[in-house]
């Protein structure tokens, strides 16, 4: 599908779910996110992770501290096409999506958790936080309400992405070793929630729809009207 720019020219969306995750760093794309964003505590601690970590492999690309986050509920995925641009999506469901995600009787509650291990995926390092039954529940309770059209079961595995993968590892060996025998205990400190509009992949940029401390859920720190298809001009997918 084509878009015209702001000086009527037509230009082509990008879309990430076509490319490598090397080769989609950085690029245009549309999704939307009810996720959980650890405290200043938290993110201090991955950050010094990550500096380890990337000390051993410089090839890494290293997520930034302000992109860092926990996926509670992808409501419509970067990487999966609907057949249909996700912003008119957006506009038909994304209120009562809303809603729903911020009546505090749906709100998760993930403080009293910590990250306990690090993982190497095809395409990543993550850092998995401690497993939570009573998460995983109020994660399949609230995609059942929400009613998202091909909506996937999400993962068992709550974590945080610290690094993808973009050219070849100079020092493999080195790094599979400090990912074994690195010892994790960051516990989850103050997070928020939030429902983002991701813009740039991977969450490098984003729109804060909605924001709330989790530990007091009355609040809102911030609530925006729904994006307008003409907030950003090239979004992709």
């Amino acid at each position: 599908m084509t878009r015209r720019d702001k000086r009527g020219e037509d230009i082509k969306d990008s879309d990430p779910s076509n490319l490598p995750p090397a080769l989609s760093w950085r690029s245009p794309c549309c999704g939307f996110t009810y996720l959980a964003v650890p405290g200043r505590e938290t993110i201090n601690a991955l950050s010094r992770l990550q500096k380890k970590i990337a000390s051993v492999e410089p090839t890494l690309l290293s997520t930034p501290r302000h992109s860092l986050h926990i996926t509670i509920l992808p409501l419509l995925k970067v990487r999966q096409n609907y057949g249909e641009d996700k912003h008119l999506i957006w506009r038909r469901h994304g209120a009562g999506w809303t809603r729903t995600i911020s009546r505090p009787s749906r709100r998760s509650r993930l403080t009293a958790t910590r990250y306990t291990s690090l993982r190497v995926t095809e395409s990543a390092i993550i850092a998995l936080l401690q497993p939570s039954d009573e998460v995983n529940e109020y994660r399949q309770d609230l995609l059942a309400s929400l009613n998202i059209a091909d909506a996937q079961p999400p993962s068992q595995l709550l974590h945080t992405t610290l690094f993808r993968f973009g050219r070849p590892l100079r020092h493999s060996g080195r790094l599979l070793e400090l990912l074994a025998d690195e010892v994790v205990e960051i516990p989850l400190t103050s997070a928020d929630a939030m429902i983002s509009h991701e813009i740039t992949y991977p969450h490098l940029e984003f729109q804060v729809l909605l924001r709330w401390p989790i530990d007091s859920p009355g609040r809102h720190y911030l609530r925006r009207d729904l994006p307008s298809l003409n907030d950003h001009p090239n979004p992709g997918g």
